[in-house]
């Protein structure tokens, strides 16, 4: 499996079976946002129906898109939805979703926003133990430092990959600068990667944080 960033929570997932799209989001100048990459996907995954999530223009040929509460098994991947909570929006009510992807043995959880810190029995059920665990961990983002790695305590994650709420088109010193008060406040030495590959038997014991490289 490999897993590369390019901002916000925007991720590309290459299994043996297909790739996959995550919240590919509009460019929009105000928001700091960098013009998405587009890449050919065979699946779309969109975690709630905004501008910062649900660029689906962005992404190359036809994708099975998963953007409601459901599950679904194409390629032998298994991709489960689980509704998270909804939202109002000139006056339209829309959902947020969490994922779960199981494919070459490894569990991923996609999570982009809370709103609590101990989390709901159903979400709970469903993450429990995933290898991997891809989150938010401040700056502007929903989730905060504390309640990140309250999160990452509860699900026990073998790896933890921060998302960043907006994509930063300052340069940094180092790309884990983004991350200063969720690294210190969880006192784990980060690995920085421009891209993760691993396999199932390659999985650390304990917790590792690994940042991945914005390529966008």
């Amino acid at each position: 499996m490999n897993i590369q960033y390019f901002g916000h929570s925007y991720f590309k997932i290459e299994t043996k079976g297909a790739t996959l799209a995550v919240n590919p989001y509009s460019e929009l100048p105000n928001l700091k946002t960098n013009k998405p990459p587009r890449f050919k996907a065979d699946i779309l995954l969109i975690s709630e129906p905004t501008e910062l999530f649900n660029n689906q223009q962005t992404i190359l040929g036809t994708p099975f898109v998963l953007a409601e509460p459901g599950e679904v098994e194409i390629n032998q991947i298994l991709i489960k939805s689980i509704f998270n909570f909804s939202f109002q929006k000139n006056d339209v009510f829309f959902n947020k979703v969490i994922f779960k992807i199981e494919a070459e043995d490894i569990e991923v959880g996609i999570i982009n926003d809370l709103r609590e810190k101990v989390i709901k029995e159903k979400l709970f059920e469903e993450l429990s133990g995933v290898d991997i665990l891809i989150l938010p961990v401040g700056g502007d983002s929903p989730i905060d430092s504390e309640l990140a790695i309250s999160v990452i305590n509860q699900i026990e994650p073998k790896i933890v990959i921060p998302a960043f709420y907006y994509p930063l088109k300052k340069k940094l010193e180092k790309e884990e600068e983004i991350y200063n008060d969720f690294l210190a406040t969880i006192k784990k030495k980060p690995e920085l990667m421009e891209k993760l590959t691993i396999k199932k038997n390659q999985l650390p014991q304990a917790t590792k944080i690994i940042i991945l490289k914005n390529l966008s």
